[in-house]
């Protein structure tokens, strides 16, 4: 019992010195080689970085870490701008709190990755679309968001333009059958006002007011061939408060 509690404060061996010197000598080789590759990782990740054409984005507490040289192309911000900024303070007013609440669950490990089209303002108050791709790493141990930017606003331009086209050519079918079904009352009105013209004195009451709606007749005619030409969406102030289209510009039929 004595000797084993004497042997406690036994003076370690040369041998033993050694062998924790190399040790230690291993350990801190070790960290250098982990501190090196991590740079080397680092110097590579920043490289393939600013030559993508995509904004690539680090974010960690809700704050921007990192941001290559595409995010000034598309965000108008500087690298060093969007440091001082918190991940959510680009996105357009209808998404802030929705990019927001994506990114707490990303950190919090609810979402690992995700994509979603969502509206940016730039620095000069512009606005674009923007599709955002996300994953999570760990630096540190410590989560972190990376994502992707890639702008997309003549996409989108071009998706509104067409929904606009295919709106606007339902409206003119419809209009062109309801044009249809006007022009055979119209000319059966026209015809009945043709003849009461002829069997009526220029200076009758009744000639007159025949006269009257024989012409607008004719207008109405000249209306519904404008509407089924339409190849535009020309529009104009309307009352003060709408605009509406002008047929007049917004057709190829020939004013009258």
């Amino acid at each position: 019992m004595i000797g084993g509690f004497l042997s406690m404060y036994e003076k370690p061996t040369y041998e033993d010195l050694e062998q924790k010197i190399k040790i230690l000598e291993k350990a801190v080789m070790e960290a250098e080689q982990y501190r090196v590759a991590l740079k080397q990782s680092e110097e590579k990740f920043r490289i393939l970085a600013d030559l993508s054409p995509a904004a690539i984005m680090l974010y960690q507490d809700g704050r921007w870490i990192y941001a290559n040289q595409a995010t000034e192309t598309i965000f108008g911000y500087s690298a060093k701008e969007l440091l001082r900024m918190n991940s959510w303070d680009i996105a357009h007013p209808d998404f802030k709190a929705f990019v927001q609440e994506c990114g707490q669950k990303f950190e919090r490990g609810e979402e690992t990755t995700y994509r979603y089209e969502v509206k940016i303002i730039r620095r000069d108050g512009s606005e674009k679309w923007v599709d955002l791709t996300g994953a999570s790493t760990m630096i540190g141990k410590r989560p972190v968001g990376i994502i992707s930017v890639t702008d997309i606003n003549d996409r989108k331009r071009a998706e509104e333009e067409r929904y606009h086209y295919e709106k606007l050519h339902g409206v003119l079918e419809m209009a062109g059958a309801v044009c249809h079904e006007l022009n055979q009352p119209m000319q059966i009105i026209s015809g009945y006002s043709e003849m009461l013209l002829k069997d009526t004195a220029e200076d009758d009451p009744v000639h007159i007011k025949v006269d009257k709606i024989n012409k607008q007749i004719r207008r109405m005619s000249t209306i519904t061939k404008k509407l089924m030409r339409i190849k535009d969406s020309q529009t104009e102030d309307y009352a003060g408060f709408s605009r509406i289209i002008n047929i007049n510009k917004s057709s190829d039929q020939e004013s009258e």
